[in-house]
Order: structure tokens, then C-alpha cells, then sequence
């Protein structure tokens, strides 16, 4: 089952970030994460866990999954299902500077 994706404003600034030409590199990185993420969540290539120290706005369980290379770590988008059955929610991208 495939899922849309939403973005929150902080998410979707975000990807605008990666949108120039020095940082195509990542962008396509982060694009790949996400069509995963679209396509199922559980893919073990993203690791998706949930994340227990926080809560969506209407109280929804937030998930972490990490974008590219599992064993660097070092990027993660927090996500959660909904507001629709088919629907996931991107809130945050994480990176290092």
C-alpha cells in the first residue's frame, strides 16, 4: 500500500533548501528516503522506529527514519501517519551542517 505525503511547513522549507544546484547531491539522496517512505515505511532501508519522547499535535505517534546511508546516520526525518488513512506526515528533516 502506498501512502501520499504530506509536509509541514518546517519539512517543506526544509526540501526547498536542497533545491539549488550545489546540493543535488543531497536533494537526490532525500528524494530517494522519501519515495521509500511513500511506498512503505517499514522498508528496512529507512530503519523506521518509533520515537517515544514526542507526539504529534493531535497525539499521533512520531517515527524516525533515516535518509541515505544507514550506516552514517546522520540525517532523519520524523514522520507520522495521518490526518488521512493513506496519509503520512512529514513534521522534520534533520541534517548536519
Amino acid at each position: 500500500m502506498g501512502y501520499a505525503l504530506r509536509f509541514t511547513r518546517s519539512a517543506a522549507s526544509r526540501l526547498k533548501e536542497f533545491d539549488t544546484p550545489d546540493q543535488q547531491q543531497r536533494l537526490t539522496r532525500l528524494r530517494s528516503s522519501l519515495s521509500l517512505l511513500e511506498t512503505d515505511p517499514n522498508l528496512p532501508q529507512l530503519r523506521s522506529h518509533k520515537y517515544t519522547s514526542v507526539h504529534g499535535v493531535n497525539g499521533e505517534d512520531v517515527w524516525e527514519s533515516f535518509v541515505g546511508d544507514p550506516a552514517a546516520a546522520d540525517w532523519r526525518m520524523f514522520w507520522h501517519y495521518g490526518p488521512e488513512a493513506d496519509t503520512i506526515t512529514v513534521a522534520s528533516i534533520t541534517y548536519p551542517k
